[in-house]
């Protein structure tokens, strides 16, 4: 049996049954999350480049 293990920051149990292994996993990807922070870049956009033309 073979696994492929990318990236691991502890301690790892692999084909065995005496052990307990728990996972902690990033989110997903949050779209709205990404379209607020645009949404506060607009909003800031012109406090920083207060020249029309600029903007």
């Amino acid at each position: 049996m073979t696994f492929h293990i990318a990236t691991n920051n502890g301690n790892i149990a692999a084909n065995s049954t005496g052990f307990t292994q728990n996972a902690v996993t990033q989110g997903a990807f949050d779209p709205a999350q990404i379209l607020a922070a645009i949404n506060l870049v607009e909003q800031l956009t012109p406090s920083l480049t207060p020249d029309a033309g600029e903007r």
